[in-house]
This record gives structure tokens, sequence and C-alpha cells, in this order.
């Protein structure tokens, strides 16, 4: 017991120290310029403590970043506000009307008619997170997904024919929505549909709104953050597409009213969109992503008090004439904050289930790690971005987005998060092709919109990943084609097959497969511009040496190649299961 007792204690005295000296770290590497030259300078002045200063570095820039998005509101555009402000009459008839606050995800997790519409709003309140909180590729990632969901509920609804075999998706989802004409004049859906998918693919002007420098914009240390305008087009464009589908939803929540005896909602829920005269901002500390410290500490006991509050008031009756005849910022808010209530509730479930199968092999300290080495690779991958040029460039920053959007996702527990892995995994295979074979990534490039992510995979010398990209592909759409299981499937089956729980794995583990290809074309590049930079990135980030990162690489090529024609199965749904029809 005493050879224990002084083993723990040595262990506690270790970090500490390792906590001090990264601190000492992250205060020289606060003032440090991105140019090639200065970075490497700063490493070496650091000698055996390069490592530590590199991770430091790293870590500051994504703490300067996020401190900069938390100074900048209009990151939250009035058009989303517009959707926000409508949410808690669609709740407040849920909850009349005996629906549960279930804390399921994902739309196949939602088994009733009002779970379905739940989803719906939960989805815009999610993708309004992300976008105050500069995650644009998952906003974008969630806001496509709602509008082709609740496009299908149109066309069921008002029984329109369906796509025909020569007719584009732009050109059907704009058939659908003209069924309303107050539609066009808030957005042209089809265009709308047609740009968000482009962004997912790291194009359509998508590099406008990730060139800001955020940490440069803390350097200024200004009281608020002038968001560029491209960026506040990008925003602008998600919430008037949140807008649109939260329309269909309210309508479905206002047919829900008249069935349960709640007609006085019906007006609210069918008033024109229009956005708040006064906009406030949300708590941006409350939005941050989920990690254990939050879920289980201060954050996640605030949250879960506001939602089981917020879920009591929301139906009761001195309420009513708010929710049944104006709009209410405050409300608005707070029922984003359910949603991240919600999502605290849902973790702590899932931290019981892994506790009780894992046991003593459960590690907090082995999440922190991981999540560590999410955010570093991010930031070099931006850093590596300001010195690349033209397409690599978009590549690179597009890369770096998705993958801060997929870590916060994941954490969630949500399939939405792979549909940001797999923009990981097209832009870095994209920003991989322009690295070794430029004349074909030309060629790619010139292809336009019909570049898909299986041409950059192949580009990119990785033919063998095929098999995760189209797993990876069908987590990205809803739509009567959507073979989720399958992908499942896949994801299962490309892991270690010494994985002793691949069903809870799978997620992470293609998470961390795309984050490390993305360091591997990271690190080859600071290698080359800064190898003092690279060889220490490679030290305190990867834990990998450029040999064994390669052979990481090749191994999960290998498991890539073994699963050549994986069956996928037959699609999830038929198109009634898809629409769940009341």
């Amino acid at each position: 017991m005493a050879k224990q007792k002084r083993t723990l204690e040595r262990m506690h005295d270790r970090r500490r120290r390792e906590r001090i000296g990264f601190f000492e770290e992250y205060k020289r590497a606060r003032q440090v310029s991105i140019e090639p030259q200065a970075i490497e300078a700063a490493v070496i002045s650091r000698g055996s403590r390069g490592a530590v200063f590199v991770g430091a570095m790293l870590m500051t820039r994504y703490a300067r970043r996020m401190k900069s998005v938390q100074n900048s509101p209009s990151l939250l555009p009035p058009t989303a506000w517009q959707a926000m402000v409508h949410v808690p009459a669609v709740d407040a008839v849920l909850a009349r009307a005996g629906c549960e606050w279930t804390t399921a995800p994902d739309i196949w997790g939602r088994r009733t008619w009002e779970e379905q519409i739940l989803w719906g709003a939960d989805g815009v309140s999610e993708s309004c997170r992300l976008l105050r909180t500069g995650n644009i590729i998952g906003a974008v990632a969630i806001a496509r997904s709602q509008l082709e969901r609740w496009t299908f509920n149109v066309a069921s609804h008002h029984r329109l024919a369906a796509q025909g075999p020569q007719e584009s998706t732009r050109d059907y989802f704009r058939r659908v929505w003209s069924i309303y004409p107050a539609v066009s004049k808030i957005v042209d859906v089809g265009a709308a549909w047609v740009i968000l998918s482009e962004w997912l693919h790291g194009r359509g002007g998508i590099a406008e709104a990730l060139e800001y420098d955020w940490v440069a914009a803390d350097l200024a240390q200004a009281a608020s953050v002038s968001v560029p305008d491209a960026t506040l087009r990008h925003h602008a464009l998600i919430g008037s597409v949140l807008t649109v589908a939260l329309m269909q939803v309210r309508g479905c929540a206002a047919t829900l009213a008249l069935g349960s005896g709640q007609e006085d909602y019906v007006k609210a829920l069918q008033v024109v969109c229009t956005a708040p005269a006064t906009i406030e901002d949300l708590n941006v500390s409350l939005l941050a992503p989920l990690d254990h410290i939050r879920v289980f500490g201060p954050t996640g006991k605030q949250l879960v008090s506001i939602a089981r509050f917020y879920r009591q008031a929301i139906c009761h009756d001195e309420l009513r004439e708010v929710t049944t005849s104006a709009i209410s910022v405050k409300l608005a808010t707070d029922a984003t904050l359910e949603r991240r209530g919600r999502a605290v509730e849902r973790e702590r479930e899932a931290w019981a289930d892994e506790a009780k199968k894992l046991g003593p092999e459960l590690s907090l300290g082995f999440l922190a790690a991981r999540l560590f080495r999410y955010c570093a690779i991010s930031e070099a991958a931006l850093i590596a971005s300001r010195w690349a040029t033209g397409k690599e460039r978009e590549a690179l920053a597009s890369a770096a987005a998705a993958l801060r959007s997929a870590f916060w996702l994941w954490l969630e527990d949500t399939d939405v998060a792979m549909t940001c892995v797999r923009v990981v995994l097209e832009q870095t295979c994209r920003a991989r092709a322009w690295r070794v074979k430029p004349a074909r990534a030309t060629r790619v490039e010139a292809g336009g919109g019909v570049a898909s992510p299986a041409r950059w995979v192949e580009a990119a010398g990785w033919k063998r990943l095929g098999v995760l990209s189209r797993a990876l592909g069908e987590f990205a759409h809803i739509n009567v084609r959507s073979r989720w299981t399958g992908a499942r499937g896949a994801l299962n089956a490309i892991q270690d097959p010494n994985e002793r729980w691949p069903e809870n794995t799978a997620r992470g583990n293609a998470l961390d497969s795309a984050a490390y290809l993305l360091a591997h074309e990271v690190a080859v590049r600071l290698d080359a511009a800064t190898p003092t930079f690279g060889e220490k990135f490679r030290e305190s980030v990867t834990l990998f040496d450029r040999e064994a990162h390669e052979e990481h690489v090749e191994r999960l090529l290998e498991r890539g190649q073994a699963l050549k024609g994986f069956d996928f199965g037959e699609p999830e749904f038929v198109p009634a299961e898809v629409l769940h029809l009341p």
C-alpha cells in the first residue's frame, strides 16, 4: 500500500511539473509569427523543450481563435435568428402533445413523427450553434441535411411528382419549394442546395469564409471583431436555408397542434418568418465542445439545469401567450441551450455505458490527448495553408476547418461528424494530389463541380481508401438511396482487427484515420519548409517519426484494399419510411 501511494505521488508530481512546463511554453508561444523562418528559429531556440513548445504554440493558436470567435456575435446573422425565434413555439406544441425530449442525436434514432419534428428544431439550433462558434463546415452539413429531409416532406405532403431522370437536383428542389410562394423571397432553394454541396467539397467560394486570420484578430486585442463580409455572406445563406427548412417543420407542428387541441398555436406557427427587432448574443462559453470536464463539471450542471427548467416552462400556461402570439429572443436562446443540456445528458449516458463496458480501461487522459491532437493538427494545417497557394491552399484550409467541426460533432455522438470527416479526407487527398501529382490535380480541378471525392482519393494515390470514402459519403445525404447500416459496417470492418469494441469505436477510428492522413500531409510540408518544426510536430502531436507514419498510412491502405468490393446492401428506407408520414 505504501509503495502504491509513493508511486501515485510521483505520478501526480510529474504531471504537475508537465503542466507547469507546458504553461511556461504556452506564454512564450503567444507572440510567435507563423512565417517559416520565425517558427523555425523559435523552435530551435527552445532546444530540448522544442516539442513541448510546438504543442503549446498550436494550442495557443486554437485558444486565440476561439477567443476571437467569442467576440464576434455577428457570426450568427439575422437570417439564423429568423429561424431560431420560431423554435420555442414548435417545442411548446410538441411538449403539450406529449413528445419525449429524446437524446437520440440522429434522424434514424427518432422513431415517432413527433420526434422527427423535434429533430428538425434540434437541427436548426445545432447548426446555429456551430455558426456562432465559427464551425462553418459542421453548420453547412446540418443545414443541407435539414433541407434534404424537409424537401421530401414537402413533396410528399403536396403529392408532387418525384425527381425525374433528366431533372437536376437543383431544379427538383426549386420545383418542390415553389409550392410556397414566400420561399422564393427568402432564398433560391435549388441554388442554395448546390452551393452548400459545393462548400462541402471545398469549392464554390468556401475559401473566402476560411481566409480570415482569427488569431491575428485576437492579437490586435480588440473588444469586438469585425467579421469579413465574405464570411457574413456565407453565414447568412446558411441561416436562410435553416429558415426555409424550419418553415416546413413549423407546418408539421401546426398540423399536430390542430390534432391535439392546440389551435391557438397554428397562427404563430404559420406566420411569415420575420427576424426579431432586437438581437442578443448567445453565451458562447456554453456552446463549446463537450469534453469530459464540461459534461461532468459546472458547465454541464448549468446546461442540464437550464434544459430542465426550459422543458418545464415551455408548456406552462404563463408562457402560452408569448409562444402563441409573440417572438421572444430570450426563449430562442433558452431553446438553443436546452439542446446543449440534452447533449450533456446524452454524453453522461454514453460515459456510463463505456465505463460499464471498459471498466479500468476507460481513460480520460486518452480522450484529452486525442482532442489535443485534433486541435493541433487543425492549427498546423492552417499554418501550412498560409504557406501554400491556389487550390492547395484552399484544400488545406478546408481540411483544417472540417477537422475542427468533425471532432466537435464526434463528441456529440452524431453521424453528422462523418460528413465532416468526409470533407477532411477529400480535401487532404486534394492537397496531396497538388503536392505529388500537380498535373493530374490540374485536370481534376478543370472538371469543376463534377470532381467527386473518389476522383481526389484516386488522384492522391490512395485509391485503396475508396471504401472509406464511400462509407463516409453514405452519411453525407438524406435520401432514398442512403445506406447507413452498410456504411457503419464498412467503418467497423476497416478498423484494426485487434479492436475489441469495433461497433463503439468505428466513428472515432474514421475520425482518427482522416486526422492522421491530414497530419501526414502537413508534416511533409513542415519538413520541407521548417525541418525542426516538422520534427517537433511529429514528436509532440503525431507521436510518429516519418517512417512510422508512412507505415501507419500503409496499414490503413491495406485494410481498405481488403474491403474492396464491400457490399453496402440495399438502401436504408423505402420512400414512405424516409418521409415518416404521420
